[in-house]
């Protein structure tokens, strides 16, 4: 995938974990959930700082968050896509 920012021509290439870290991200902001990926990154990290994470570490709290994001997200309303399920 390929992301271009604002009104410049930087391009971002993002991996498949970050298309899926993102997204998680999104769904998770979407339908007010966000709290479940800052308690999950502090009980692995210790801190709520997604920023200092590096892939590894992304993808890891992305899988321990996913369900209870999915679960609060499908509740409120979403549906998602063939290629989320």
């Amino acid at each position: 995938m390929e992301y271009v920012h604002g009104q410049s021509s930087q391009t971002i290439d993002l991996t498949w974990e970050d298309e899926q870290f993102l997204g998680l991200l999104l769904i998770a902001a979407r339908y007010d959930c966000i709290e479940f990926i800052e308690w999950e990154c502090i009980k692995l990290y210790g801190h709520d700082r997604l920023t200092k994470l590096d892939r590894t570490q992304q993808m890891q709290l992305h899988e321990e968050a996913r369900e209870a994001i999915f679960t609060r997200a499908l509740r409120c309303g979403y549906r998602p896509s063939a290629s989320q399920v």
